[in-house]
């Protein structure tokens, strides 16, 4: 149907305002063109920046005789997975890590021993299995008895608590924290602590064909069983070390030492006097702050 409005809007007019419109709404802003460019750390931020890659490369953190040594190395580290510790690896995640450090640590790229190189592919193939992986775990316990000597407080549970951190991560039952009651919490290290460590080394066990690896336990039963008993040897040792230093028992022992005392100072003379009786019946004599 013919209407008179066209006379004043001709079709022409309508499909450029329609144009227009559209160029208006599909037109990128100024603000969407401009493209965000990585620009390198200067300065402070470039120091900062470069103290963090060396913490994570393996070349620097660890000699060439340690990178022969799988226990000795943090693979997590090694293939930036350290989020992944606790919890399993998604195989995509693994294999693009792997790529990313087969580059990496290449001997032409980094420069490098050829050991780091071939830690990698070690790695990948220990973290993508969960036995080798679990037997790993057991094996990288860098975990050593500290010094019999006095510590400040803020020492002591930085110096300890990262040994029994690592216990912690192999029991089998929840563990009380360190910061809470200590004589619970040594009770349960010498009483309740079971742990599920495999007392295989990785190193040795890695390099085994699989029809070895099938029967390692068997045939070594005697050599784990030593491992595991200088584990709970070392841990026994390391409890008394701590209960011996720490601050908070040391604080309990002195009170007890103070209330002692306050009780022996409000002792009369006839009850001093017979307790001297009854040290000499005993054959006996003892002093009390020098008083008998």
């Amino acid at each position: 149907m013919w209407s008179p409005l066209f006379n004043f809007f001709p079709l022409k007019n309508l499909y450029f305002f329609n144009h227009q419109m559209q160029n208006e709404i599909t037109k990128p802003s100024e603000e969407q063109n401009e493209i965000t460019k990585y620009s390198k750390p200067t300065g402070e931020q470039k120091e900062i920046h470069d103290k963090y890659l060396d913490s994570r490369n393996i070349i620097k953190l660890y000699s060439v005789e340690d990178l022969k040594c799988i226990s000795k190395v943090d693979l997590y580290l090694l293939m930036d997975l350290d989020q992944y510790r606790d919890k399993d690896i998604p195989k995509n995640v693994l294999n693009h890590v792997y790529k990313q450090k087969k580059r990496q640590y290449h001997p032409d790229i980094s420069r490098g021993p050829r050991e780091a190189y071939l830690l990698v592919e070690k790695a990948r193939d220990i973290l993508g299995d969960k036995r080798l992986r679990k037997i790993y775990d057991s094996s990288f316990f860098n975990v050593q008895i500290p010094e019999d000597r006095i510590y400040q407080e803020d020492e002591f549970f930085e110096v300890f608590g990262k040994i029994f951190k690592e216990y912690a991560r192999f029991s089998s039952e929840p563990v009380p924290q360190m910061d809470n009651d200590p004589i619970s919490f040594y009770n349960f290290y010498l009483k309740s602590y079971k742990t599920n460590r495999i007392y295989i080394p990785i190193d040795e066990f890695f390099n085994l064909s699989k029809e070895e690896r099938l029967d390692y336990t068997k045939k070594n039963p005697d050599k784990l069983t030593k491992l595991k008993n200088q584990d709970i040897l070392q841990l026994k040792e390391i409890i008394r070390i701590a209960q011996k230093r720490d601050p908070r028992i040391n604080s309990i022992i002195n009170q007890i030492e103070e209330m002692r005392l306050e009780q022996e100072k409000e002792w009369s003379q006839e009850e001093i006097g017979a307790l001297k009786k009854f040290c000499i019946l005993l054959g006996k004599t003892k002093k009390i702050n020098g008083r008998l």
